[in-house]
């Protein structure tokens, strides 16, 4: 769907170009272990999820690789931040979307959010070792304090029904 193909209260809202914009800050926060600032794009409400095997199975009723609250992703960064994580040296990251989509969200969705689908290349480094994951990613965002923010991501990796090696890095 392209920005003409929208309803006009949605194409108001945010357009392809804002889209990448903010995704493309999202990456640079995290590409650069900015995880704090990467934190305040979130909502208080916001969720952040993993989904396991299929990518849209009820989270409630099967396990995700990460289902987290914006509490539980502060937890997560925390626990990041003073190396309580499996690996002791952190992982580099490379993060590029692409095939960015501003789309009507279905009709469950508050008005007030807009939604964005994107490709993501998640390169990961750690040691020797070079790990690429590629993604569909969903993104509901709405507007608040002059900025967006984030109300859900959901990365659906394509090998989300296999074997992850240690994943060092906050997403």
């Amino acid at each position: 769907m392209t920005d003409l193909d929208q309803s006009p209260a949605r194409q108001a809202a945010i357009t392809r170009a804002q889209a990448e914009e903010f995704l493309h800050h999202e990456a640079e926060l995290l590409d650069a272990g900015r995880h704090r600032e990467w934190l305040a794009l979130f909502a208080e409400d916001a969720i952040y999820w993993v989904p396991s095997n299929e990518p849209d199975n009820d989270p409630n009723q099967h396990v995700s690789i990460i289902y987290d609250t914006l509490a539980l992703l502060g937890d997560r960064i925390t626990r990041y931040e003073l190396g309580r994580v499996v690996q002791e040296i952190p992982s580099r990251t490379l993060h590029l979307f692409g095939n960015v989509q501003v789309v009507d969200p279905a009709p469950d969705v508050a008005p007030d959010l807009v939604e964005i689908r994107c490709g993501l290349a998640l390169y990961e480094v750690h040691g020797q070792r070079n790990v690429t994951y590629p993604a569909h990613c969903r993104y509901l965002l709405r507007a608040e304090g002059g900025g967006w923010r984030i109300v859900l991501k959901k990365v659906a990796f394509l090998g989300n029904d296999q074997y992850f090696q240690s994943l060092a890095f906050v997403f």
